[in-house]
């Protein structure tokens, strides 16, 4: 049961993501986030799927150094935007929270109200990704003294959710 109720709402949530935010034209969709949130309004916090998002690996050697970290990164902002899982911190940046856990349990801070190390939860999905295809196209026009350019980007790229 826990399985399925997870998959109901990862797989469309993650489907929705990739299609808008990382699509240029827009395209006819069915789900949209509006109905997304409607369905997890009611949701318990509890019972929410918990999912990590990690690096896109990028097997494309035409692209930008950063590009992989920052597909994550997007696609963690707009799984957060659904309101409908838990996304978790990634391991990449699981630094950021130790060191303030170490804080929290440190003498300066309250014990009572601060987290405590051991209680934190895994995920139940991890989603990642490889980037396949980067090719910029450059576009512009010169008339007298004015120039403009513009740039556009062809993306490919593989989604998977996997079961930890």
């Amino acid at each position: 049961m826990e399985h399925t109720t997870t998959r109901l709402i990862i797989i469309p949530a993650i489907l929705l993501i990739a299609g808008t935010a990382f699509s240029q034209k827009a395209k006819k969709l069915e789900i949209t986030y509006e109905t997304l949130k409607q369905k997890c309004d009611t949701l318990p916090i509890k019972v929410r799927p918990r999912v990590a998002v990690t690096r896109f690996n990028v097997t494309t050697t035409s692209s930008v150094p950063q590009l992989g970290e920052n597909m994550a990164t997007m696609l963690e902002a707009g799984l957060l935007e659904t309101g409908c899982l838990n996304v978790l911190e990634s391991l990449n940046n699981s630094s950021d929270m130790t060191q303030e856990l170490d804080m929290s349990n440190s003498e300066y801070a309250n014990k009572a109200t601060v987290g405590k190390k051991g209680k934190m939860l895994g995920a139940q999905a991890i989603v990642t990704g490889e980037i396949t295809e980067y090719n910029e196209e450059n576009n512009g026009v010169n008339a007298a003294f004015v120039k403009t350019t513009s740039k556009k980007v062809h993306l490919g790229f593989i989604l998977k959710v996997v079961d930890p």
